[in-house]
């Protein structure tokens, strides 16, 4: 399982710079994500690496400054190849987007990130993603006993659903994005609460906001 953004969007990146995952841009983010085109599945997956890369940015940028120095000259060539890559998406694309040793520097990158940052969203390690499962349906069904709006039941139920795909999806797209979303949804980091929390905190803390 990747333990960081920087490891989860290395493995991303080998495929979709590899000629032989599929003969069009397109087609490698097929790959890359394990679904079709024909579908917002794609576009759901997309999104999250582009946040992956955004949290690998600042996570580069919140080093030491001479560390930094070894990441920076890849950091337009990963934006190159997920957000603006220098080929047409239904265009064939026979060579790499970007250089090997640009993609081979995230390995490093994930290691530096999970020494300093260890047991935080940022690497959460050995998160219990069962235990952000469960909760999450916990959840789910307090929402639906709960008097509260409509609209921010529904807002809380997105939330909570999104969760449940990144959990479902953590093999692609690593552990330190459900921490973060799981983080971001409730105030408080998976990594601390995912074993003792009280599932009515989510509630009372929508509703007291």
């Amino acid at each position: 399982m990747y333990r960081t953004d920087a490891h989860a969007l290395q493995a991303i990146l080998r495929v979709i710079n590899d000629p032989e995952s599929g003969g069009t841009y397109q087609a490698r983010w097929e790959a890359a994500l394990g679904v079709e085109y024909r579908g917002l599945e794609l576009f759901r997956g997309h999104a999250e690496v582009v946040q992956m890369l955004n949290e690998t940015i600042k996570q580069i940028y919140a080093l030491p400054e001479h560390k930094q120095s070894n990441y920076i000259e890849s950091v337009s060539q990963w934006w190159l190849a997920v957000v603006v890559p220098d080929v047409q998406w239904g265009a064939r694309a026979t060579s790499r987007l970007i250089g090997d040793e640009h993609i081979a520097i995230l390995g490093s990158l994930g290691d530096v990130v999970e020494s300093r940052l260890d047991k935080t969203t940022s690497a959460p390690g050995g998160l219990n993603v069962a235990g952000v499962q469960e909760h999450c349906q916990e959840w789910l069904a307090l929402l639906e006993s709960t008097d509260i709006p409509t609209n921010l039941r529904g807002m809380l139920v997105q939330g909570i659903e999104h969760l449940l795909w990144l959990i479902a999806n953590a093999d692609r797209f690593g552990y330190a994005r459900v921490a973060r979303t799981a983080e971001d949804l409730t105030g408080s980091s998976p990594v601390t609460w995912c074993t003792t929390s009280d599932p009515s905190s989510l509630v009372d803390q929508a509703v007291m906001a």
